[in-house]
């Protein structure tokens, strides 16, 4: 079978072999209005260790709270959610991918064996997390760094932005291309997902799921929600390598951005974006909107329909 005829058999299933029993929110939940007093200006957004807390860390209440109030959930996902089983997809690092465009169209060795594995995968609970938002009512998009194409599996392709394209087919984005010409309506879709005129079409809780977010110009997409409409909570395990803190040697350069640290502000047709990881000062205009948790991606999505 051709990669061609491969990627034709990736988009929405009807996820029969699926069991979501365990995403149903709790009955006996009960929303608290207090929600929207805790995403106060003077909140101090704290980071913490879940593994040195004896009880339930303020900000997992507070996500729990933010989600149970929501119903236009944007969530941005990097290789940790692919990780997991039963995709137990290699991070590139692992793989010793250079997502170069020789790599990709010769026969290294690496790249073929992590095509086999991608081919192999099934979603995560991440991604049936998303799924279920989806059936829902309540999912707005999934932005994803990932070419495993696994979040397609389970969603309809509109539903899905896959910035860096898919490994089984030649959309991927190698190293040193530019996604806005590899992708030619990304721009015109975050400007209509993010609109600064339409609260009633704004995105209300934006979930950033196992990405260090370092890779340009995926980094800044979560700076597009607005603060007022749209809390913020980033999750991972390793919450010190926010922002590519810690570079990893794999790390591609997409969009003429070296720095996902100090790269100076975008134009988005007119409309300036920010580009800093800024998650952690108080001088942020996300400082109390925004919130750090220390916890894998499917723990955590697990979590929230743990709403008792």
């Amino acid at each position: 079978m051709s990669d061609d005829e491969e990627c034709e058999q990736l988009p929405h299933s009807d996820l029969s072999e699926t069991n979501l029993d365990f995403l149903q929110p709790s009955e006996n939940w009960k929303p608290r209005p207090a929600f929207l007093r805790m995403f106060g200006p003077s909140a101090e957004p704290p980071l913490l260790d879940l593994a040195q807390e004896d009880d339930e860390p303020l900000t997992l209440s507070l996500a729990k709270e933010a989600f149970a109030h929501s119903r236009r959930i944007v969530v941005f996902t990097g290789a940790g959610v692919s990780t997991a089983p039963p995709a137990n997809l290699p991070t590139y690092e692992e793989a010793r991918l250079s997502f170069s465009r020789a790599m990709v169209t010769g026969a290294d060795p690496a790249w073929l064996a992590f095509k086999e594995k991608v081919r192999a995968a099934r979603p995560t609970a991440t991604h049936r997390f998303c799924a279920a938002l989806h059936q829902q009512g309540r999912l707005h998009r999934v932005y994803t760094q990932n070419v495993d194409a696994l979040h397609e599996l389970c969603l309809p392709p509109h539903m899905v932005v896959a910035v860096h394209g898919h490994a089984l087919d030649d959309s991927i984005v190698c190293m040193g291309e530019d996604p806005w010409a590899r992708n030619p309506d990304l721009k015109s879709q975050l400007l209509a997902d993010f609109p600064l005129d339409a609260q009633t079409k704004h995105p209300d809780l934006c979930l950033v799921l196992g990405t260090r977010l370092a890779v340009a110009p995926f980094q800044w997409f979560p700076n597009l929600v607005v603060p007022e409409w749209c809390p913020r909570f980033f999750v991972n395990p390793d919450c010190l390598a926010l922002g590519g803190t810690r570079p990893s040697p794999y790390a591609a350069n997409f969009g003429g951005m070296e720095d996902t640290r100090h790269s100076a502000p975008v134009s988005l047709n007119g409309r300036k974006v920010s580009t800093k990881v800024d998650w952690t000062t108080r001088r942020s205009k996300y400082h109390g909107h925004q919130w750090l948790i220390k916890m894998e991606a499917d723990a955590f999505c697990n979590a929230l329909f743990s709403l008792e």
